[in-house]
């Protein structure tokens, strides 16, 4: 295995610039995820690490070695980068056997038919579809579809693992039980995995790092839990999870006031590099906000019932509060209600 190293890479397209001076190191072993909204340059990325496309600058590294340098006038082909690549399309041969579809790679490199077989069949006992080779992919499920990409992509024994929004064709339950399938596949096999992916659920579930990534740039590169707990700012706050935003304003190191309309209130929170009488900020977690008991007074304007969690909108005089509790205590839209504000951060005005 060999760590993949991006240094400064950029990519221009038409003068826009998709990637801008990314640096990351994924370590060997790793499962990173490039996580963010469509445009943000995380395709792009990938297909700089898969050779699909040359950067602009920078470098990119496997191991010790160049693989791509626009200074350097270096590029090292896709073939001959030791990896394996799954499309958001399942892009299996549709006049192929699953069998035929997992060998094709072996028979390009001319491998004798016996190594073929015992290698296509590792490869497909890997991925859970022992005696499925003679079928075809008319004949599959839309996640035995995908298998039969994932087993193409490993039939080579890769060093790194590219995947490029594999579960995003496929219904809610079924890209859950894959997203399990494939981390521990990864943890089995202990290859390197890059991981692309707008749904920030697979990134937390996933990943062991995240990168962050929006108009071309990093946000923040980092642990998805301290990625949702610490945010580097108010872009990764929002776009990681549920959020709330209302101004407020610093009154010592460790409040700040709402002004709602209707009363002034005090919120404790930690206020970093923030002076006293500053305008700010605060985000809340809905999960953040008790209900039921608190010195703040608000009115339930919405209440959703979503199974495991109740799913309210709450108005605190002219600001609202998007909170969830307990499935087991039901609030009523138009009713009164206590609560209180828990753990919460604090951004700039300016980031607003």
């Amino acid at each position: 295995m060999s760590e993949v190293r991006l240094v400064n890479v950029t990519k221009t397209f038409d003068a826009v610039a998709a990637v801008r001076n990314l640096s990351v190191t994924i370590r060997d072993g790793e499962f990173v995820s490039l996580l963010g909204p469509s445009g943000c340059g995380k395709t792009t990325t990938l297909r700089m690490i898969a050779g699909f496309e040359r950067p602009d600058q920078g470098e990119i590294y496997f191991g010790d070695e160049v693989v791509s340098s626009g200074e350097k006038n270096i590029f090292l082909p896709p073939e001959k980068r030791k990896l394996g690549m799954v499309f958001q399309s399942y892009a299996v041969w549709p006049h192929m056997s699953v069998f035929d579809n997992v060998a094709y790679p072996l028979r390009v490199i001319k491998m004798n038919r016996g190594e073929v077989k015992e290698t296509v069949d590792h490869a497909l006992s890997l991925v859970k579809l022992e005696g499925l080779g003679s079928r075809y992919p008319h004949q599959l499920s839309g996640g035995q579809q995908q298998r039969v990409a994932l087993a193409r992509a490993l039939v080579m024994e890769p060093e790194v693992m590219l995947l490029d929004e594999p579960l995003s064709n496929l219904d809610a339950k079924l890209r859950e039980e894959m997203r399990f399938e494939i981390k521990d596949l990864q943890k089995r096999l202990g290859i390197t995995v890059i991981y692309v992916t707008h749904d920030q659920a697979e990134a937390m579930v996933m990943s062991d790092r995240t990168v962050v990534m929006n108009e071309g740039l990093a946000y923040q590169i980092d642990e998805p839990r301290k990625i949702y707990e610490q945010p580097a700012d108010r872009f990764v706050a929002d776009f990681i999870g549920l959020i709330n935003f209302v101004e407020c304003e610093v009154i010592d190191e460790r409040t700040v006031l709402l002004k709602d309309g209707t009363g002034v209130h005090k919120v404790e929170c930690g206020i970093g590099d923030f002076n006293k009488g500053e305008r700010a900020v605060l985000a809340i977690r809905p999960e953040n906000v008790s209900l039921g008991a608190g010195p703040i007074r608000g009115t339930i304007k919405r209440a959703v019932y979503l199974g495991n969690v109740l799913d309210y909108r709450i108005m605190m005089g002219k600001i609202e509060l998007r909170v969830q509790g307990e499935a087991g205590v039901i609030y009523n839209e138009g009713e009164e209600i206590d609560l209180a504000i828990g753990r919460c951060l604090l951004f700039p005005p300016q980031a607003c």
